[in-house]
């Protein structure tokens, strides 16, 4: 969810799956703590668990004070959501169904993507079908569930060995931002490339590497992309790893076009390279104009890299910074980060080798420091899987 974006109920969520398929919350409070349920029982949805390799997607609609959690099922490669209201508690739908895309089954092993466009209320769910091709499901409230092949509306754009995607929205321009990268060269590595969506022009192709001139510095193979927006200068992000363990930024802005920044070497963070197959998640704290890019070193440490306008950029061990030293993420783990605005706190999570949920949180006052939020809440019977996904938002 986009900073900038109202909440409601000043909550946290944060979304897993455990070994039988089924999707959990751990969910907080101020006013009770951390919580747990079992959403894929509490919405009926026993009989539509969740694929051993699907990713999850949570994210709130302010407009309406829903909540929504996308998974792959287990069975057809279907896409499936389950939602919740105020008044009417968790249901679930098969948005494949609803939207008329039964036959473009999602790929094994790819992305899933999901997000709102607060200007008109939509919803956005983005995913790789098994022809190899990106498709969206998108919501209004006048014409429900439709699909789109997003590759075949950008003119010019190929569906060849396209690998994890990731999208966003710009409020202050009402675009459309879906990511991916791809395998070109003979070690894995390619470009990372964008599909934009903008009212006047439609869905369009945009070669990000090239554009910034980092045709150099391609994706590893085995790196996600990560993408978010600062919008006290209307700039984009996307963020993702090289062969090397380095993490690197394309930014955009209006004024400047899309540039290249190795944020390991201009943060001093050569001798903590990111771990093969690292996750990375990045995002921006509004009340202070800094940016957090967030990836796993080879002994399940989480390291930030943090840029503000006065400092450039940093490097932070949030580990070690936080005591949690003894309960570092398991290799594979993936890794997602929000904030809550009402307080100015980040929250970076995390799973270790129990299939527990950690949190590394920082507040002004209090600096980073660890919580077991599987044991906070009560949930240790519920482990998450191994190789769960992991999602984080707030309301």
């Amino acid at each position: 969810m986009l900073a900038s974006m109202p909440t409601w109920n000043n909550q946290q969520h944060v979304h897993y799956i455990d070994s039988g398929g089924h999707a959990h919350e751990l969910w907080y409070s101020d006013g009770g703590g951390w919580f747990h349920n079992d959403i894929t029982h509490l919405a009926g949805a026993d009989g539509f668990p969740a694929a051993q390799n699907s990713h999850i997607v949570g994210y709130a609609s302010p407009w309406n004070r829903e909540q929504h959690v996308i998974y792959l099922d287990s069975t057809q490669g279907h896409v499936h959501e389950l939602w919740y209201s105020d008044g009417g508690g968790w249901k679930h739908n098969d948005l494949s169904q609803l939207a008329g895309a039964t036959n473009n089954f999602t790929g094994q092993g790819t992305g899933l993507n999901g997000y709102v466009t607060s200007w008109n209320k939509e919803q956005h769910v983005d995913y790789v079908g098994d022809d190899g091709w990106i498709y969206e499901l998108w919501y209004s409230d006048n014409d429900g569930w439709k699909v789109n092949n997003l590759g075949r509306l950008a003119a010019g754009t190929t569906n060849d060995a396209i690998l994890t995607i990731d999208g966003y929205a710009t409020e202050w321009n009402n675009q459309q931002h879906v990511n991916y990268h791809e395998t070109r060269n003979t070690d894995g590595s390619g470009p990372a490339n964008e599909l934009w969506y903008s009212d006047g022009g439609g869905w369009q192709l945009n070669n990000l590497t090239h554009l910034a001139g980092a045709d150099n510095f391609p994706v590893a193979k085995s790196s996600p992309i990560d993408g978010y927006t600062t919008p006290w200068n209307k700039q984009q992000h996307l963020n993702y790893i090289d062969v090397n363990g380095y993490a690197h930024e394309l930014w955009y802005s209006d004024g400047g076009g899309w540039k290249h920044n190795d944020l390991t070497n201009l943060a001093g963070a050569q001798a903590f390279p990111a771990a093969p197959g690292s996750p990375l998640d990045g995002y921006a704290t509004p009340w202070n104009n800094e940016q957090h890019v967030n990836y796993v070193d080879g002994n399940g440490h989480v390291h930030e890299l943090w840029y503000s306008d006065g400092g450039g950029w940093n490097h932070n061990d949030l580990t070690q910074l936080a005591g949690a030293q003894n309960s570092p993420a398991v290799p594979g783990s993936p890794l997602d980060s929000y904030v809550s605005p009402w307080n100015n706190q980040q929250h970076v999570n995390y799973i270790d080798g129990q299939g527990h949920i950690h949190e590394l949180m920082y507040s002004d006052g209090g600096g980073w420091k660890h919580n077991d939020l599987t044991q906070a809440a009560g949930a240790q019977s519920y482990p998450a899987a191994s190789g769960s996904p992991l999602d984080g938002y707030v309301t």
